[in-house]
């Protein structure tokens, strides 16, 4: 079966039920908005070979610019979009955990041949997503806690549990994400903590240089001098 005949069946079977969950959009694209300055995005991938789809979430803060340039629209936020990713894969069956080799296709969700197939495909994809989807973005819950509760020593560290379920990007990327949300709940010295630190950490990387001076000297300018 072909992307564009699948995702007309998403559109039929599975739209409704994403819906009935909060989550608007498209055949693929799927986006709900909470009340806590978090954005959940969807989106149901499909092989670049044909034949099988995979699911990637994402999460975005409405206060953050989208990407370096923040030219993208705020209102049509896709999971590319967004600064915390992660894929829901379709698991590796019972069977060829134990007899093995496991094959990165057994990964993705299969269309099927048929209508019918394609169908049961969907109908698991939604159970899949209402348990493993909805904990993902259970843990984006009480802000601003979920990105504060990240600590400079964590991110010094290596990569730890809680970045990696949350998916989020690398450690001075993060740190940038933080420093930012600091400030825009008020806490100008933690902003600059961890804003100065990220920026000395770039070394031969210095792409986010500039997003780390002008937010610094942005804090600067509103800390009062004594």
């Amino acid at each position: 079966m072909l992307t564009t005949e699948f995702r007309k069946l998403l559109q039929l079977h599975r739209k409704p039920q994403l819906n009935q969950l909060g989550f608007m959009g498209s055949d693929h694209h799927f986006r709900k908005n909470s009340d806590e300055h978090f954005i959940y995005t969807l989106v149901i991938q499909g092989n670049r070979y044909g034949g099988s789809c995979i699911m990637e979430l994402g999460m975005h803060l409405d206060f953050l610019p989208i990407g370096l340039n923040g030219k993208a629209d705020i209102h049509n936020l896709t999971v590319y979009d967004c600064e915390f990713r992660k894929r829901i894969e379709a698991g590796i069956p019972w069977t060829q955990k134990i007899f093995g080799p496991i094959q990165t296709q057994a990964r993705w969700f299969e269309y099927g041949k048929s209508k019918a197939d394609a169908i049961r495909t969907i109908n698991r994809m939604y159970k899949v997503f209402k348990v493993r989807g909805l904990e993902y973005f259970e843990q984006f819950r009480g802000f601003p806690d979920p990105i504060l509760s990240i600590t400079l020593e964590q991110l010094k560290a290596e990569r730890g549990k809680q970045q990696i379920s949350m998916g989020a990007p690398q450690n001075l990327r993060l740190a940038l994400i933080i420093a930012r949300t600091h400030e825009f709940v008020g806490d100008l010295d933690s902003s600059l903590k961890f804003a100065e630190w990220g920026l000395n950490q770039l070394g031969q990387a210095p792409g986010l240089k500039p997003y780390f001076e002008e937010l610094i000297s942005r804090i600067k300018q509103k800390k009062p001098l004594f």
